[in-house]
């Protein structure tokens, strides 16, 4: 008996939401007008940039007062949205630690005859494009370097320490 009336009352709800609204007309979109040419060099420099060239691009600038487009580039081309945060923070990091600025991920244990033992840490440093992937590859690179790895690792990793993982916790 509580299933059926749980279920008109989805019903009821469901059909009263369902009710049709105005329709309204789609919004229209400014077409460009003339920008201020380092706006659109800025744009095209980066949408050129060899660091995007396997990348999808869709950059639109538009004043927010008047609504008119100042430059863009890829704006018709169908893109998942990425998270507007990740623009801000970007920005925000690239004025306040520069171009040239790397982030430093590292795993650190106590070596004994070989193996890690005890916790194996990591230490991060806030890298947002961090991924589980990576931690997996950090891991598997501590086993058995591959060969792209085995110049970096044995700078930072002392002999012997590819043999064996036996932490207590990571």
């Amino acid at each position: 008996m509580r299933l059926l009336a749980a279920l008109v009352a989805l019903a009821c709800a469901t059909a009263a939401a369902g009710s049709p609204a105005e329709a309204q007309e789609p919004q229209k979109v400014p077409a460009p007008v003339a920008a201020a040419p380092e706006i659109e060099a800025a744009v095209r420099a980066l949408v050129s940039d060899r660091a995007f060239k396997d990348a999808k691009v869709g950059i639109s600038i538009v004043d927010v007062e008047s609504g008119r487009v100042l430059a863009a580039s890829g704006e018709h081309v169908p893109l998942n949205p990425a998270s507007n945060a990740k623009v801000y923070t970007a920005a925000a990091a690239l004025a306040t630690l520069r171009g040239d600025f790397r982030y430093e991920t590292t795993l650190s244990g106590v070596l004994k005859s070989g193996e890690v033992t005890g916790a194996l840490v990591l230490r991060g440093s806030g890298d947002p494009s961090l991924q589980t992937s990576d931690l997996v590859r950090m891991v598997d690179d501590l086993r058995e370097p591959r060969r792209s790895a085995r110049r970096r690792w044995h700078r930072r990793r002392p002999a012997g320490l590819r043999r064996r993982i036996r932490a207590s916790r990571i």
